[in-house]
């Protein structure tokens, strides 16, 4: 009788710590603020995890998306495993929690094999979580999983080689599936009854969290869509006022305002660049805008609107077409709706090409150097070594943003979004003023 009073204690101490660790993960979804609050709320689903004592090698918290074809995934990484592996590099940290950031193509992660398919597919909008498990021994683990990551590109070579080394035993792997999210475990025997159910009520818990995050992101993108049309409509006013291309620098001025206004500065890391061109002249006239800080900008300014300056260049269009093969498809117009291309660019990369510029052209050297000046100024204010150029053509030329980081989707829309409206704008009221300015592959001259 005693023992079974002792073994009804300890049902009842389990329950009471699983239901404070299932509060304390609810507690941090309903603070969630915005969408970037979600992996908070994973880290404190892991933390609650590890505080319940299941033995798990690995543990993952997943989301996917149908519609997008995504897979998201949060993965605690083993001490053990970060300590020899340097190719997991998406790595953050939430309350001491070493956690991978992952996404992956999901209609490629159902490739993988059978299991996940199944995995991946069982998806319960209204249902209760669904536990699904597989054992794998070491040699069909690496043959039939990690090798197929690699064949389909999901995992590269050096990922999959810390992953053999790191991986030396046979194992169970369980997934926790409810509507659009799942919990992953990796552990060394099943998981007994009761932890799967316990487990249960925690991918509840995100679910929940993750239900959330969705309806917060609905409100960001109501939000969104208010602050992009209205910076639409102010370059749209301003492109229709313009009377020649005189007025272009003014309309300069106030993309990059408005780009840099949507993307909270992301852009001030590079220039914001507007190019028109003519096929028929072999010309591109190119309008290069900075902010105020700028102070290593190369020559005079042209334009100055408050903080933002304005430099003027003529180009040969067929000299900037020689430069590379990015170069050649990138600087032309567009033949209807906008186009988006990127390229990315190591600081040394990025010097060799102003380089290849300076010596096509005929500036002085000190251009070019003061150029070279600017662009290592930007890469080490940004504490990055790549820079990523971002192109839209549009129907009379391109225009060109410098980010340290990948542009997203919805960057990439919007962008192609200002595009067409400077092209309706710049359309409408063409101009063919020309100055005197450094032509790159072709001789100075004065322009009429």
């Amino acid at each position: 009788m005693r023992f079974l009073d002792f073994q009804h204690l300890e049902t009842q101490n389990r329950e009471l710590t699983i239901t404070n660790a299932l509060e304390r993960v609810r507690s941090e979804a309903l603070a969630m603020q915005t969408t970037n609050d979600l992996p908070s709320v994973s880290g404190a689903v892991f933390r609650e995890i590890q505080d319940l004592d299941i033995k798990a090698i690995n543990t993952a918290i997943g989301v996917i998306d149908e519609e997008r074809d995504q897979a998201s995934q949060w993965t605690i990484l083993p001490a053990d495993f970060l300590e020899d592996a340097g190719s997991f590099t998406l790595v953050k940290v939430y309350d001491g929690i070493s956690v991978a950031d992952e996404t992956w193509v999901l209609s490629k992660l159902r490739q993988v094999h059978p299991f996940y398919k199944e995995v991946l597919s069982s998806v319960t909008q209204d249902g209760p979580p669904v536990h699904l498990s597989k054992h794998w021994t070491k040699a069909e683990f690496l043959e039939e999983v990690v090798e197929r990551n690699v064949e389909l590109g999901i995992w590269t070579t050096d990922q999959a080689e810390d992953l053999r080394s790191w991986l030396s035993i046979d194992m169970d792997q369980s997934f926790l599936r409810h509507k659009q999210s799942y919990l992953m475990l990796l552990t060394l025997v099943p998981l007994s009854p009761r932890e799967i159910e316990e487990l249960k009520r925690f991918v509840e818990v995100f679910s929940f969290a993750y239900g959330r995050f969705l309806d917060l992101q609905d409100r960001e993108r109501s939000t969104r869509e208010a602050l992009v049309e209205a910076a639409l409509e102010r370059i749209r006013s301003q492109a229709l006022t313009m009377e020649t291309s005189k007025d272009l620098p003014s309309v300069s001025a106030t993309l990059y305002h408005e780009t840099n206004a949507l993307y909270d500065d992301a852009f001030n890391v590079g220039i914001s660049v507007i190019g028109i061109v003519d096929e028929e002249q072999d010309l591109a006239t190119q309008w290069s805008v900075f902010p105020e800080d700028a102070s290593d900008r190369w020559k005079e300014d042209d334009y100055v609107e408050g903080d933002i300056h304005v430099q003027i260049e003529l180009f040969a269009l067929s000299a900037l077409r020689s430069i590379d093969a990015y170069w050649k498809q990138a600087y032309r117009a567009s033949n209807g709706e906008s186009v988006f291309m990127s390229q990315q660019y190591s600081m040394q990369e990025a010097f060799g090409l102003i380089r290849k510029i300076t010596k096509l052209s005929q500036w002085p050297r000190e251009y070019g150097q003061g150029i070279e000046a600017h662009f290592r100024n930007l890469f080490e204010g940004a504490g990055v070594s790549e820079m990523r150029m971002g192109l839209v053509q549009f129907k009379q030329g391109i225009l060109m943003t410098f980010v340290a980081t990948p542009y997203s989707d919805s960057q990439i829309e919007e962008l192609k979004r200002i595009g067409d409206v400077f092209a309706f704008g710049y359309g409408s009221n063409q101009g063919n003023t020309r100055k005197k300015k450094w032509l790159v592959g072709a001789d100075r001259k004065e322009s009429n």
